[in-house]
């Protein structure tokens, strides 16, 4: 019986090549090439691993916001993430209750600094906002259209 091997990822091999002068020529496989600085190969590898980073802790934030909505799905209609400006998040939690709830309230405001201290979530902004049980149409205001997940919904 042949023995099975695991697949190996194959990443598409760029070359860099520093010349004399301190530039960095870059030929990407079915690519044209190009040329940077030293300075400006540095600062877009640093920019990639920012950008890595940013998307591990908006998935981690999406499974921290997760944990909290769980055990408080008996207050909550609806809650939703929408992306705002630049690294900046809004999270919107809706009462089933038109007036306001003091404990959910006090609940997300710990959330809120929680997530502000928490070193993992370095690069994000997050606010978050408690809005009474109102029609989408009003709700809709506070969302950024074509960024937003509807995180729950009860």
């Amino acid at each position: 019986m042949p023995t099975e091997q695991a697949a190996e990822k194959r990443y598409p091999v760029i070359s860099l090549v520093e010349s004399e002068d301190g530039r960095v020529y870059v030929k990407p496989t079915n690519r044209q090439a190009f040329c940077l600085t030293f300075d400006q190969s540095v600062q877009a590898c640093t920019f990639m691993e920012v950008g890595y980073a940013f998307i591990s802790q908006v998935a981690d934030l999406r499974e921290a916001l997760g944990s909290w909505l769980s055990s408080r799905m008996d207050q909550i209609k609806a809650a939703y993430i929408s992306m705002r400006r630049s690294h900046e998040i809004l999270f919107i939690v809706v009462q089933k209750s038109v007036s306001r709830d003091s404990e959910l309230a006090e609940d997300l405001t710990t959330l809120d600094i929680e997530i502000a201290n928490d070193e993992k979530f370095n690069l994000l902004r997050v606010e978050v906002l408690a809005l009474p049980d109102a029609p989408m149409d009003g709700i809709a205001a506070f969302l950024t259209p074509d960024n937003v997940m509807q995180y729950a919904k009860s």
